[in-house]
């Protein structure tokens, strides 16, 4: 499926979101499966050991995909040849990787893996996670989110499944990603189905320009703050504003009322500061405009005094 966007967005990196839909197109049965594991031996060359440790662990889970098992030494003294990492991409139908690997994958496995949508998937390997993170792989789809391009091609079904199924795929992989893709459901421009040598079939297009479009990158659909009263402050009405990423706002409430919409982060204080630094200042200057007044008065007071004295003489 192909999805065409009116203006491309400003990203620096792409983004990897896996949809889960009701008829999966992996199959644990059917489906060749690559894993990247991280290296049990301290020995550099002794791959075998890591290989068979993480055989048992996954028949043991039940999951006889996986096919292959690549530990990280592996992959960095193998597989170094842009060649290799054709090959390797093209022999797998799903890459899987320790969740502790995949700040090694961008390097180790070069770009032909973005381009080809093989990118390794993150698994927890611990024994509570592990089972649920490898079925959740295997029943989703993958929708790479970048800003090099304004189409984005999403693998959603196959050409073994039904229509309905097929269908039941589209609708709920567009529900999930409407309130994701940025610029939200107003920058999609057309939606086309195809196959890897077909024509592309419309399913959706709007006519509409891009001109009221906005890409709001910082405070996304996950950055909503978590809003509750506090109690600590004088004034009524004011509130707190957590985000997800440690920030703290407070939302000033106007004396008298119980809710305001106005924002500020705590700029009171400092403003307090500054206007009793300016009382301050303005009362050193009444006190020295007194000071050079007494002196002016007291240097008059002598003048008269000087004079009075020399006409007694």
């Amino acid at each position: 499926m192909e999805i065409f966007i009116k203006l491309i967005p400003t990203m620096k990196n792409q983004k990897m979101l896996n949809v889960i839909v009701p008829h999966p197109i992996y199959s644990p049965e059917t489906t060749r499966v690559c894993f990247f594991v991280k290296d049990q031996s301290k020995r550099d060359n002794d791959h075998d050991m890591t290989k068979a440790q993480y055989k048992h662990v996954f028949y043991k889970a039940g999951f006889t995909c996986v096919s292959e098992i690549i530990p990280l030494h592996q992959l960095r003294r193998e597989y170094k040849d842009h060649e290799l990492r054709i090959k390797l991409c093209n022999s797998y139908d799903l890459f899987m990787s320790d969740s502790r690997l995949m700040a090694y994958m961008p390097e180790l496995l070069g770009t032909i893996f973005w381009q080809r949508k093989k990118f390794p998937r993150k698994i927890r390997m611990d024994e509570e996670f592990m089972k649920d993170d490898i079925m959740k792989m295997l029943n989703s789809v993958t929708f790479y989110m970048h800003g090099r391009a304004s189409v984005y091609v999403v693998h959603i079904g196959t050409l073994g499944q039904t229509e309905k199924q097929v269908g039941e795929n589209i609708l709920a992989f567009l529900n999930f990603i409407r309130h994701r893709i940025l610029g939200g459901w107003d920058n999609v421009q057309v939606i086309n189905l195809k196959t890897d040598y077909s024509m592309s079939i419309p399913m959706y297009f709007s006519a509409g320009t891009g001109k009221k479009i906005q890409f709001n990158l910082r405070e996304n659909w996950r950055n909503k703050p978590v809003i509750d009263e506090i109690s600590t402050t004088k004034r009524i009405g004011d509130r707190i504003a957590v985000y997800p990423d440690g920030r703290v706002k407070l939302i000033r409430g106007k004396r008298g009322t119980d809710d305001s919409d106005s924002d500020s982060d705590f700029d009171d204080e400092p403003v307090k500061k500054k206007r009793v630094l300016k009382k301050k200042a303005v009362k050193r200057k009444d006190a020295v405009g007194e000071k050079k007044a007494a002196k002016t008065t007291n240097a008059a007071d002598l003048k008269k005094s000087v004079k009075k004295t020399n006409e007694c003489k």
